[in-house]
């Protein structure tokens, strides 16, 4: 199971993120042969950044939580993912997106 957290800044349009999340789950499910529901997506929004600089506050930061946990070369593969389809979704440059993508065992996690 993959759990993805994206946190970008206030942005419109409830059915485009919609669109972005199914994308990303479509893609990223036939990528490692998951279900739907293997592949979680929560999409966080905010108008409120704290950054030293104001012209900072626009970049985009992903969360993965993996469990099983995934190899350096499919987090790579899932971090290319991500970020073509933040590109496409915000036309956001790759400088301005952060993943954090952390390898979990499965006695972490409850139903």
């Amino acid at each position: 199971m993959l759990t993805i957290k994206l946190h970008f800044p206030r942005c419109s349009g409830h059915e485009r993120k919609n669109r972005l999340i199914q994308s990303i789950v479509y893609r990223i499910g036939g990528r490692f042969s998951l279900a739907d529901k293997a592949v979680r997506v929560m999409f966080y929004e905010s108008e409120f950044r704290s950054d030293m600089e104001s012209n900072l506050g626009d970049f985009i930061h992903i969360d993965v939580v993996s469990c099983p946990p995934i190899s350096l070369e499919e987090k790579h593969v899932l971090a290319e993912i991500l970020k073509d389809e933040i590109n496409i979704f915000s036309g956001a440059r790759v400088d301005d997106v952060s993943i954090f993508i952390m390898n979990t065992d499965c006695d972490s996690y409850f139903e």
